[in-house]
């Protein structure tokens, strides 16, 4: 009767060591570089680099977030602990160094609304984003419409 008990014991306390080294791994950050052509409405292309690192969440009131950079249009585009820091916007790095309101941040930056990975967050399946410039958003997909 004892060596049921250990055994039982051992397999309950492996099976949770388990349980918490697979939530430990996935909420690790995945971090990923990404190139892509990305189009506007008129079917003009642009290529955008993405320097991210996804941070996946197996709570389901929090979703994963998304931290990093973004070169597109000859501008770097980087996240921010600033006003918040919240996951999928990106800010002018010119912007950000020169401080200013959130209202002026703002007027330049990238929000990621629509975003779709690669079963093995390789690439992307889809994605969507507004970009603004001086405060005129244009949106911009990884598909032509």
């Amino acid at each position: 009767m004892k060596k049921r008990r250990k055994i039982a014991a051992v397999s309950i306390l492996l099976a949770a060591a388990c349980i918490v080294a697979f939530v430990l791994w996935y909420q690790a950050p995945v971090h990923r570089r990404i190139e892509l052509d990305l189009y506007d409405d008129n079917g003009t292309a642009a290529a955008a680099q993405f320097d991210i690192a996804i941070r996946r969440s197996v709570l389901p009131d929090r979703p994963d977030s998304l931290r990093g950079s973004i070169a597109f249009d000859g501008k770097r585009y980087e996240t921010t602990d600033l006003y918040g820091g919240q996951s999928n916007y990106f800010y002018e790095v010119n912007q950000l160094q020169e401080g200013g309101t959130m209202i002026e941040i703002m007027q330049n930056s990238i929000f990621l609304f629509y975003i779709e990975f690669a079963p093995d967050y390789s690439s992307f399946e889809l994605l969507a984003m507004s970009h603004k410039v001086n405060g005129e958003a244009k949106t911009w997909r990884s598909y032509i419409q």
